[in-house]
Order: structure tokens, then sequence, then C-alpha cells
């Protein structure tokens, strides 16, 4: 027997931040479709019962109609049998009331029975193309007043029925579309936000002026946006959104600022992250990997004893707890959720891999990474893609350490 290692086990060794198959969107994806399965089984089976009984009910219907009308038939072929005799030969008279074969019947053709319009491939490819957000249009605000469950058990409409998703900014008037590839940042903190565990203990009392909008084939629906505390209005009440979402928006609304610069940068890695090679023949010493002199769960103990410059809570659907984004040392370090982010070349390996370095010198330094795109390279400790270097125009642009999985 071969003792290759299969392509399929070696994918599932994969980053999360990095390749897309088994990621933590895939199985926040996946869980959402087990649900959603559950739910529709559910209501299928009821449509299936509710079928049957009309079905039984119609067959009985037809059978006492068709008893009634074949009584009546044979009452009504005696009483004309003699008026048949007096006919000229060759002709039948039709049975009374019921028009011969070219007679058309009067007023058939009105206000209810008109004739159908010609059809219109043109109108009906027009009703099938997504429709472009319409800031005219009147929202329906979404209102959830129960205490508990996930969110997406409770939505007024299903997400992936969403046709595409804009922030509209009250104060000055103006809208912003989401781009489509980014829309699964929104639906996915929607659905796996837990509405006991994400609830904002003191919600700010005016109402926030950006608000999400969601738009549908025939509808639009709105939820209010707390950009200041990463709240989402829903009501009853505020509840954070995740760190996925508080990074999206600052890259719609401020795009210079470092949240919104980290969330480009990750977004231009997870994108081509399915073109990316793997080559896991040969493990870097995990010691070389470390930060100044640490792992991830070292840097993480680190952190809970430094003061942070700046902290914006948000919802961990993972770990099923609301926990912070925060920046220290003057934003040269910021902490996401199972990653933290080194942006400036204060911090370096032992053999002094950091920002600033070329490709080459990290090459020379770390040999080739085990995992690799135009935009990110990720190096293996044992089973999992911990350590990450993101290049902009071929130099390392910020360096990061994830969780082992």
């Amino acid at each position: 027997m071969s003792d290759k290692t299969p392509d399929w086990y070696q994918k599932l060794k994969g980053e999360p931040l990095v390749e897309k198959t088994f990621t933590v969107d895939s199985i926040r994806r996946i869980e959402q479709k087990r649900a959603e399965w559950e739910k529709r089984g559910k209501a299928r089976t009821n449509h299936i019962r509710r079928v049957f009984v009309m079905c039984a009910a119609s067959i009985l219907l037809v059978l006492l109609l068709g008893i009634s009308l074949e009584h009546d038939r044979l009452g009504k072929w005696v009483s004309d049998i003699g008026s048949t005799w007096s006919t000229e030969p060759g002709s039948i008279t039709p049975p009374a009331g019921k028009p011969g074969p070219d007679a058309v019947p009067p007023d058939t053709i009105g206000p209810d029975t008109a004739e159908p319009e010609p059809f219109d491939p043109d109108q009906t490819e027009t009703d099938n193309q997504t429709q472009k957000p319409d800031p005219t249009q009147t929202d329906g605000r979404v209102h959830v007043k129960r205490m508990d469950g996930l969110l997406m058990e409770y939505l007024p409409f299903n997400t992936e029925e969403v046709q595409s998703i804009s922030l509209w900014n009250n104060r000055i008037g103006e809208e912003i579309i989401i781009p489509d590839e980014r829309e699964y940042v929104i639906t996915q903190a929607l659905n796996w936000l837990d509405i006991a565990k994400a609830r904002v203990e003191e919600a700010a009392g005016s109402e926030p002026d950006l608000k999400l909008r969601f738009h549908l084939k025939n509808h639009v629906y709105a939820i209010p946006y707390n950009p200041d505390n990463n709240a989402l209005d829903l009501g009853g009440g505020q509840y954070y959104a995740d760190d996925r979402t508080l990074l999206l928006i600052k890259s719609l609304m401020d795009p210079n600022s470092r949240l919104a610069v980290l969330d480009q940068t990750l977004e231009q890695a997870r994108v081509p992250a399915e073109d990316g090679s793997s080559d896991e023949s040969k493990l870097p010493d995990w010691e070389k990997l470390k930060i100044d002199g640490k792992d991830y769960n070292s840097w993480e103990m680190e952190l809970k004893g430094m003061a942070f410059d700046s902290e914006t809570l948000y919802y961990d659907s993972v770990i099923e707890r609301v926990d912070g984004v925060r920046e220290y040392g003057q934003g040269r370090i910021i902490q996401l959720s199972r990653l933290i982010v080194f942006l400036n070349s204060d911090y370096k390996t032992t053999d002094g891999v950091g920002v600033g370095l070329s490709e080459e010198e990290v090459l020379q330094l770390l040999g080739m990474p085990n995992h690799r795109t135009q935009t990110c390279w990720s190096y293996a400790t044992g089973d999992y893609l911990t350590f990450h270097l993101y290049f902009e125009a071929g130099f390392v642009k910020m360096m990061a350490l994830s969780q082992p999985a």
C-alpha cells in the first residue's frame, strides 16, 4: 500500500484564513445549511401531509359529482329519446343548453377572463435580473422580540434570497453598495448571531445614522448599524456583530484607517486562496516561526497584561461569547478573533524576518512556504498553518500568528 498522503488530507490541514476549503467561514456555511435543511424538511413534511389530505378530499368530491351527474344524465336520456325520432335523417340534435361544434359561447371574454398578454422574453429577463438598490424605496425594519436562539431563526427573510446589500448613511444621504464577494460577511454575521449572548448591555439611546439594507426581489429590509460599538439595532435591543463585519464597515466608511487596511489585506489574501500552491514535504523549524520568541499562545497571554490603545467589542460565534478587536502599541499590533497581526518592523522572528523584507530574503531565511499565493505565504507548525506573511509589491507588509485549529 502506498504511504503517500491523499490530497484531501493535505487540504484539511490548511489555514482557515488562507484556504477557502474547510475554513471557519465554510464551517459556518455548512452548519447554516444543515439548520436550514432541517427547517425545510419539517416544512416539506407538513406540505406533503396537506397535499395528501387535499388529494383525498378531491377524489371523494369527484366521485360524488360523478354519481350525481350520471343519475341526471340517465333521466334526461329517457325523456329526450322520443324527440330524437322526429329529427330529419342525418341530423343530430345537440343536448339542450349546449352549443354545437362551431358555436361560440357569448360573453366569455371579459375583464375577468381576458386573453393573456403575449409572452415577452425581454420582460422575463428583466424580472430575473438583480435589482439595483433604491434609496427611495420604503424599508421594512427588522424587529426581533425573542430573547434567545440564533437570529437566522427569526429574520423575516432568508439570507439566501438576498440579491444585494447596501449601506445607507442617513447623515449625508449616501448609499454604498457592498461588493457581491463580501456579502457573505454580513449574512453569516446575521445567521450565527446568538440573541442572548450577543446583546449589548448598555445600548445607545439614539438610532444610528447607518443602516444595512437587504434587497430582495420585491422588498427591502433594513437593520440600523452603529459603527461606534459595532452593534446591530434589532428593534428590541442592540446586538454585537462579529469582527469581520467591523472590518468590512471600516473599509467602506474609512478606507485609510488601520482596520480598513487590515481588512483589505486579509481579503486580498482570501480571494485567490483556491489558486494557491501547497507543499508540506518539508516543515520549518517551529522555533524559527516565533515572533520575538513567542508563539500565538504566548502572545495571547502577553497581550492580556498589556494596556490596549483601543477596543471595539464583537460577538464571536465560534466561542459563543463577546470579545474585542484591540490595538496595542499605537497600532503596531492588532488582535482579532484567533489572529494576532504585527504591522511594523519592530517585531521579528529569530532569523530576522519581519515587515519590509523582500520575497527573496524570506526564502533565504525560512525557505519555501507550505502554502503560497500571490499575496500571502503561510508556514506550518505541526499540522496547522500558523505563521503568515502578507506581501505588497514583493515586500512583507504585515505578519500574523493564528491560533492552531
